[in-house]
């Protein structure tokens, strides 16, 4: 790995370190409040009163984190998404501080070249469509 290279992967690696204990400090804030921090920070439904896709995410979480799983994937099921994401960010960034490799990144650009894929770009904005509209509807 050339020197131009580490110094890349490096500054990924803080960037991605920073998101990371961001996001950990958020639920973790969130799991202490029992998801009723009452800070909304979705700029869609701040602007325009309407629910994305992600809207609900950390309350699911939450859910999730307390036992009750089928609450929190019915309230939205990206929150499985966004825990395993959580998860497979922190070992990755682990194992790649240990073994100074560049897994993460790798998994990085697997996950664009499968986004690639206009089936599965199209499915994917598919769901997450229905995800907005059911969130809309139940008024989360």
């Amino acid at each position: 790995m050339s020197k131009g290279h580490k110094i890349i992967l490096q500054r990924w690696n803080y960037f991605t370190l920073s998101l990371c204990l961001v996001g950990d400090i958020w639920l973790f804030v969130n799991t202490v409040f029992d998801g009723h921090t009452g800070i909304v920070v979705c700029p869609s439904k701040l602007l325009y009163d309407i629910s994305c896709p992600g809207c609900g995410v950390t309350r699911a979480c939450v859910r999730i984190l307390h036992g009750d799983f089928s609450g929190g994937i019915l309230m939205n099921p990206n929150s499985l998404v966004i825990l395993f994401g959580m998860l497979d960010l922190h070992v990755f960034m682990l194992v790649d501080f240990i073994c100074e490799k560049d897994y993460l990144y790798k998994c990085i650009v697997r996950l664009d070249r499968l986004f690639q894929n206009r089936i599965i770009l199209v499915s994917f904005f598919i769901f997450e469509l229905i995800i907005a509209v059911r969130n809309n509807i139940l008024g989360i």
